[in-house]
């Protein structure tokens, strides 16, 4: 919380914590993928909402229903 991040630190944790992120935005052209280069059977899935503009984005955590 209170950290802001741009493409490089989120790539950076990809890669740090085996995950694949996916930022959802205001409609399916402003999602962006992040996708580990090298996936096996412990890379998760994490999501955010990106809920503000540039230059000052800030994201939440979304949990789908399971």
């Amino acid at each position: 919380d209170g950290e802001y991040v741009r493409d490089i630190e989120v790539y950076g944790a990809v890669i740090a914590l085996n995950v694949n992120i996916k930022i959802y935005g205001l409609d399916v052209a402003h999602d962006v993928p992040y996708r580990h280069p090298n996936p096996n059977s412990r890379t998760r899935e994490v999501y955010l909402i990106r809920y503000d503009t540039p230059p000052s984005e800030h994201y939440r955590e979304y949990r789908p229903l399971e």
